[in-house]
């Protein structure tokens, strides 16, 4: 069943988390995103299903490829496990199979 993160298990989390860059647009926060995450896995739904008032969706998809590729995932696991319940590799698994479509739009082929 789906909660929010309690203080206790966050601030465990948040010390592996990459450091927020000062340039450029602000970043979404840290905890909501990771929310939003836990959410999707909990409930099962496609990613645009996501309550806009936890996080958006597309911040959270683009959040999960970022920690995977910065090997957040499998510092927290450990984490997520004792805390949560959670195996890192099932909810990994999880979200690639409900990742958001691509745009609809149509490719015109361009004529030479």
């Amino acid at each position: 069943m789906y909660a929010p993160l309690t203080d206790e298990t966050w601030e465990k989390i948040e010390y592996f988390l990459p450091p927020v860059n000062a340039n450029g647009r602000p970043r979404a926060n840290d905890r909501a995103v990771l929310n939003g995450i836990l959410y999707m896995y909990h409930h099962d739904c496609q990613w645009k299903e996501l309550p806009r008032e936890i996080a958006a969706y597309s911040t959270c998809w683009r959040r999960v490829r970022e920690w995977r590729d910065k090997n957040v995932w499998s510092r927290i696991a450990s984490i997520l496990k004792s805390d949560l319940g959670i195996e890192v590799n099932a909810l990994l698994q999880k979200l690639e199979q409900g990742k958001p479509a691509k745009s609809a739009k149509a490719k015109v082929p361009v004529s030479k």
